[in-house]
């Protein structure tokens, strides 16, 4: 019997590296795909033999297509898109470039990440795509990154119904605050500010999901205790006007 293999977008670090470490350990051959070769190359050397890494980025269309290329020859077992990154500020002062280089990423190779696989899945695979909560509360001062996971979480619950019946698995997991490099990125590698509120490690991330994985059951896993509590109580009991307010005044994209 052969051994499962994933393929892991932005597994450099964060919750990508965690990734890769936990399937690792679970028996999966992973290949890792993310731009800092210096990174991946440490990342394999800790997995150990049979691991590998594919350095690209995902932003570029032809390092995209290298990935698609591995992912048609490969067969693997399960993907997961975690690659992504957010942009702190007003919209109206981010430079439009960036933002659509944003979109790129968090949208743009998702989705031909997500067709490319599909090609070729079969029956018990899986698609785990890293969306965010905050596609559901969304919040000021990262507005672009905060509706592209609203478009990540809903095209995969959609994709979650659509695949039931060919037994392939998608999931759309909506991590809260992780303790990443997240707000050093998302604020330009300035000193970000402090949005406040629970965190969480990226395993607790992680461990969420590869549970939801073996049970196969719900499209969408927000992890963490305190960031399920908090989506839940501020959907059912506060107008949407309301919550976006709520949210926008503790974003510290917003805190120039």
């Amino acid at each position: 019997m052969s051994k499962p293999s994933a393929l892991i977008t932005g597994a450099s670090s964060g919750i990508g590296k965690t990734f890769a470490i936990a399937l690792a350990k679970q028996g999966y051959t992973v290949t890792c795909v993310a731009r800092r070769e210096e990174l991946l190359a440490g990342l394999i050397n800790e997995l150990g033999e049979g691991h590998r890494y594919i350095q690209a980025d995902l932003t570029d269309p032809q390092q995209l297509s290298k990935v698609i290329t591995d992912i048609e020859q490969s067969r693997y077992s399960l993907l997961v898109n975690n690659a992504g990154y957010a942009i702190y500020g007003e919209f109206k002062t981010t430079p439009l470039e960036q933002t659509q280089q944003l979109l790129q990423l968090n949208i743009n190779s998702l989705v031909t990440l997500t067709h490319a696989y599909l090609q070729t899945a079969s029956a018990g695979d899986a698609i785990i795509n890293i969306s965010s909560v905050m596609s559901v509360l969304p919040f000021a001062g990262v507005a672009s990154y905060s509706g592209a996971k609203a478009f990540v979480t809903s095209f995969s619950e959609a994709l979650w119904y659509e695949c039931q019946q060919k037994d392939i698995y998608v999931m759309a997991l909506l991590p809260g605050k992780t303790t990443t490099n997240f707000e050093v990125i998302a604020s330009g590698n300035n000193s970000p500010g402090k949005s406040g509120g629970p965190e969480y490690p990226p395993e607790t991330v992680v461990n969420a999901a590869l549970k939801a994985l073996e049970i196969r059951k719900t499209p969408t896993i927000i992890s963490g205790p305190k960031f399920r509590f908090i989506a839940e109580v501020l959907s059912r009991l506060l107008p949407r006007r309301v919550r976006i307010s709520l949210m926008g005044g503790n974003s510290p994209g917003l805190s120039s």
